[in-house]
């Protein structure tokens, strides 16, 4: 989504109908049992040997995958080895020019990014001459290319988001992405829409580890909540705020990590957070991720970035780096915030041209024996992501140049990432966390230094209040 906006393509969704019953079982015999109800055969009750999957089968969304991988290969795709459902061709078209398509599968829906809207159309045609793909209600094959209403392909919705597109008077698109919809429906089934609750404007109170935060979310002994929670199921709602962080809303993850970790015994204050929780979304209900094209493009310019040691006042002396101009970071952590188990929460963003790509909220699986400890843990996960993106921008040739750089409020862990120094402090940790280290030799990643006021990533490591004013 992110790469192909900033390049100006279109995005068109196109949905295959049965898809599962697309794909031959080949030498795999499946067998099953006549369904109860049906007339016997001759008094005895058949077991039928599948030609094709079925819809349940465990085996049927991999065959899927493959079958329909197999005919766009026919037609020049080449797949990202790391995720199969992504695809790309890239062909000179007759202008002499480059035509480049990107494919996205997710299940049933196809999701289509060009350059070439032509080559676009003959790509869906072809596809559709072998399986039942259509376009808003209508199939498509080659015969109706040029009958079919395109203007249905374009993304408005898509897995209860909505996809606003807007132009500015250059030609920019900026792409607003929300669940406003879900959001409503979410309120709605937890019986929160009326006016009896007042709105919150945080998350969750503001709070530095779970035992404040415990103390914070106030009375219990309030029988509407009580009622609340025994009619409810736990971790349906924990499961709903799930859907919704991960999609658009990035400023809850801390709120739901602190609730999912309760979701066998959940006690009456994590009700009532996580009814603080809705009530929250359901004031923010229209915010989303927006990603404008015209931002973008200001990001894909040099990055460079001044850098001198922290001995050095001399700013003449000042070294310059060229840092990576497409994808950004930061990283944090907050050391033994959970009380019960004294291990640390991490989290990180990475923005792609100034745009959030990814982001992480989660409590780390050892505990740490220093703030460095922590976060350096932290930001080994971080580094996996930016490897991860590092071979997806390979993979749609998008050049870098220079490491990615990556926000980092602890000068300690910066430290040993360059040098193996607070060696007393940091022998004991385990070789699979040095990824870092091993990311800032090859040149992949650098970690520069911020101040904490300074720190995105905090968002992701504690409960914060409405407003926090910097200090300079």
């Amino acid at each position: 989504m992110h790469t192909v906006l900033s390049k100006g393509f279109i995005f068109w969704s196109t949905d295959c109908t049965q898809a599962f019953l697309n794909a031959v079982t080949g030498d795999r015999d499946i067998f099953v049992r006549q369904p109860y109800g049906l007339d016997l055969h001759n008094g005895l009750r058949c077991v039928y040997r599948l030609k094709k999957y079925l819809y349940g089968v465990r085996r049927a969304p991999l065959a899927w995958q493959q079958t329909l991988s197999a005919c766009l290969a026919k037609l020049g795709f080449v797949s990202f080895k790391d995720d199969p459902c992504l695809m790309r061709r890239v062909q000179k078209n007759e202008q002499g020019g480059t035509s480049e398509i990107i494919a996205e599968v997710f299940v049933d829906d196809i999701k289509w990014a060009t350059n070439d809207t032509e080559a676009l159309k003959d790509v869906i045609c072809s596809v559709g001459d072998q399986f039942q793909i259509t376009v808003g209600p209508k199939k498509v094959d080659s015969s109706l290319r040029d009958k079919v209403d395109w203007n249905h392909a374009k993304i408005s919705t898509y897995l209860g988001m909505k996809y606003p597109q807007t132009f500015d008077e250059e030609g920019h698109v900026t792409l607003a992405v929300n669940q406003t919809t879900y959001i409503d429906q979410v309120i709605k089934r937890f019986e929160l829409d009326g006016g009896d609750y007042a709105g919150r404007d945080t998350p969750l109170p503001a709070a530095s580890s779970i035992k404040e935060l415990e103390k914070k979310i106030g009375k219990l002994d309030d029988e509407k909540l009580i009622a609340w929670s025994k009619k409810y199921s736990f971790p349906m709602i924990v499961g709903s705020l799930i859907h919704a962080m991960v999609h658009t809303r990035p400023d809850i993850a801390y709120a739901v990590s602190v609730l999912s970790r309760h979701m066998s015994k959940p006690e009456l204050w994590h009700y009532k957070a996580a009814q603080h929780l809705l009530l929250y979304l359901r004031e923010t209900r229209t915010l989303g991720l927006e990603y404008s094209q015209k931002k973008m493009l200001a990001h894909t310019g040099p990055l460079i970035t001044g850098t001198f040691d922290t001995n050095d006042h001399d700013k003449d002396r000042r070294s310059y780096k060229t840092f990576n101009d497409f994808l950004e970071g930061a990283v944090d952590a907050s050391f033994a915030d959970d009380d019960g188990t004294a291990r640390s929460t991490s989290g990180f963003v990475i923005w792609f041209c100034g745009m959030p790509v990814e982001f992480e909220c989660k409590r780390q699986p050892l505990v740490t024996l220093s703030t460095m400890e922590s976060e350096y843990v932290a930001a080994s996960r971080c580094v996996l992501s930016v490897r991860f993106l590092h071979k997806f921008m390979d993979f749609v040739q998008l050049d870098r140049a220079g490491p990615t750089k990556v926000h980092e409020d602890n000068a300690a862990c910066i430290a040993i990432t360059a040098k193996p120094v607070h060696r007393s402090r940091s022998k004991h940790i385990a070789v699979k966390y040095h990824n870092v280290r091993e990311a800032v030799e090859n040149g992949e990643v650098e970690l520069v230094q911020v101040w904490t006021e300074h720190q995105v990533a905090d968002l992701f490591t504690r409960s914060r209040s409405r407003r926090k004013p910097f200090s300079v």
